[in-house]
């Protein structure tokens, strides 16, 4: 059974035919909010996560990716997120619980199986890369990610845990091929990261898709199930793995016509990388030509496991998916980071709203003052005494309510004409 045509469109990018396509119908078909773009994106990661350290592309790189889905909170990530989950499982790849440091990542790898790493909230982690006042763990961790990215070609040594007869002893793991997939809030992933972050950091390695905040929810009759023919793929991936255990790994060949298009891509995106305005598009697109040929590699294993060839489809297909990817990357930038416009109005509204509450900056009228000894700050004061437009006031607001720095309080009183209007102020959180 398929998903009608009108639900797939709503993707920006179609899945591919297949094991992909596959994941997300059903994905589409079982869940109460449907999330085409999040589905591809998970059903990608899971696949890619599937494909064990003994897949290899010519150059020796292997084939892990890592996903950053972004979505309001109830918007439907779960599922997604779940499927990822099964699909990489079913090929046997190793699921790694969330880390609490990078030295616990480190301990948890394993030699030539996939990995992925599922975080529900990612930002905090995101965060750490670019705080000074981040704890050493978390700084551990992003970084630990970080190098784990491009690690999974030949032989990680782990650090020296211990000495045995005097001399230090690490851990040889071998092509560790780590997955991660992460979802945030636009809110909370906008005030956690900084351009560093997409300029040389996690994001300008990972693939990106945005939920559709207006998913409608609907009841469903039916729950998610991988599709057989996912499954068949993932056994069929676990005996080639077994079988070239005996031999030097799986080499995923290249036809001429999709080695002939990534020269040409790659020959392209770096004019495009040089024309650059923008550091952020133009870190992108400096990466755009490894991700393609990873994700080529992905869908060709997925394809026919036992010889993989990636083909001109898989090119095209993922040139269009890191395309997209980088388009809702740079949404994400200009909407929701603002160059850090939003997140210093932010913070300058969080003082006033202190200083109010503390007395230092005095009310104008009774009802402020009746507001504010009930520990509320009245946004017609914030609004005066911040000196900032009201568009501002209100997109910092809600930037500090999703970011759950805030409490918004409303009600009605009625005015002279006897009508009724809404007031609202500001409770910090963690003050009442």
């Amino acid at each position: 059974m398929s998903v009608e045509p009108a639900v797939v469109e709503r993707t920006q990018v179609p899945p591919f035919p297949g094991a992909m396509a596959g994941v997300v119908d059903a994905l589409l078909l079982s869940s109460p909010k449907q999330q085409p773009a999040l589905s591809v994106l998970a059903a990608l990661i899971g696949m890619a996560a599937g494909c064990a350290g003994a897949y290899r592309v010519p150059s020796g790189m292997r084939l892990n990716l890592y996903g950053i889905g972004i979505a309001a909170t109830g918007a439907g990530k779960d599922a997604p997120r779940h499927a990822a989950v099964e699909i990489a499982l079913c090929a046997n790849a190793v699921l790694l619980g969330r880390p609490a440091s990078g030295a616990g990542l480190e301990d948890e790898l394993v030699s030539d199986r996939g990995m992925l790493v599922e975080i529900d909230e990612i930002a905090h982690l995101l965060a750490a890369a670019s705080s000074s006042k981040a704890p050493a763990h978390m700084v551990d961790l992003s970084a630990m990610l970080l190098k784990m990215f491009s690690a999974s070609r030949g032989v990680y040594r782990t650090r020296a845990k211990a000495k045995v007869n005097n001399a230090t002893v690490s851990r040889q793991v071998e092509n560790p091929t780590l997955n991660l997939l992460g979802f945030a809030t636009p809110e909370t992933l906008g005030a956690a990261v900084s351009a560093a972050n997409i300029t040389d950091g996690l994001l300008g390695r990972s693939l990106f898709a945005f939920g559709d905040a207006n998913a409608p929810a609907r009841r469903v009759g039916i729950s998610f199930a991988l599709p057989e023919l996912v499954k068949h793929q993932g056994d069929a991936i676990r005996h080639a793995v077994d079988v070239s255990a005996l031999s030097d790994g799986i080499a995923i060949k290249i036809s001429d016509a999709a080695e002939a298009c990534l020269a040409t891509l790659t020959h392209d995106l770096d004019l495009q990388a040089r024309r650059h305005e923008s550091v952020h598009a133009q870190a992108l697109t400096i990466r755009a030509a490894e991700k393609i040929e990873r994700i080529a590699g992905v869908l060709s294993v997925w394809e026919k496991p036992s010889e993989p060839t990636i083909d001109i489809r898989h090119i095209e297909w993922a040139a269009s998916f890191v395309e997209s990817s980088d388009s809702a990357a740079l949404q994400f930038v200009e909407t929701h980071m603002h160059h850090g416009k939003v997140q210093a109005n932010a913070s300058f509204v969080i003082d006033v709203i202190s200083r109010i509450l503390s007395g230092q900056l005095k009310p104008d009228r009774g009802n402020e003052e009746i507001e504010i000894r009930a520990g509320r700050a009245p946004k017609s004061l914030v609004l005066k005494r911040s000196k900032m437009g009201a568009p501002d006031l209100d997109e910092a607001i809600r930037h500090l309510e999703a970011t759950e720095q805030i409490d918004v309080y409303s009600s009605g009183n009625g005015d002279v004409r006897g009508r009724n209007r809404t007031t609202y102020s500001y409770v910090l959180r963690g003050s009442t």
